[in-house]
């Protein structure tokens, strides 16, 4: 059994950074591995990337690769591209994660175990709220997502025409998978 954690970024080193710290402190390491796709428009800008992310030590179960911005859609919403630089076949859980969450040192380890737990091909955790510097709460007005899913429910996506995660639980239900949906975990 092996995850894959994925995705995308867009023209933001610092954001980038970050991640990349919170992925090196995750508490769960077992059997899962790490893609981040980075959006870049010239060589020279994937050339900056990789001088940038060589002075940061990433282990091997964090992977980098590159592609060239989708000019027809909206940046960091070409969800599926970046599987076409593994086997996904190697994989028996995906997990989505939306690249502006803030993530704690327990946060996908939290993930498997829900998923575990809850019977399901696909479990969708919402982030509706987001904790400010001075740590004040407020409500996001637009959603983001992690999905943790299953080969199944990947084929389907892979099979659709669909390839912004704003469309997959609409395919999903198309398809009769089962879908639980939680809160900020």
């Amino acid at each position: 059994n092996r995850i894959l954690c994925f995705t995308n970024f867009n023209n933001n080193p610092s954001d980038l950074l970050k991640y990349i710290h919170e992925i090196k402190d995750q508490t769960y390491t077992n059997n899962i591995d790490y893609l981040i796709n980075i959006f870049v428009e010239s060589r020279e800008q994937e050339n900056t990337y990789k001088d940038i992310l060589k002075n940061y030590c990433i282990n091997n179960i964090i992977k980098i690769c590159f592609s060239k911005k989708p000019s027809d859609i909206d940046d960091v919403k070409y969800d599926l591209g970046l599987l076409k630089h593994i086997s996904p076949e190697q994989y028996n859980t995906f997990i989505y994660c939306d690249s502006s969450f803030s993530y704690n040192a327990n946060h996908i380890e939290n993930l498997i175990t829900l998923y575990a737990d809850k019977p399901c091909d696909v479990l969708q955790i919402t982030n509706d709220k987001t904790i400010k510097e001075n740590l004040d709460v407020y409500k996001n007005h637009n959603d983001k997502y992690n999905f943790v899913f299953n080969n199944k429910s990947l084929d389907i996506i892979l099979s659709s025409d669909q390839i912004n995660y704003e469309s997959w639980l609409d395919i999903w239900s198309e398809h009769k998978i089962k879908i639980r949906q939680l809160g900020h975990v």
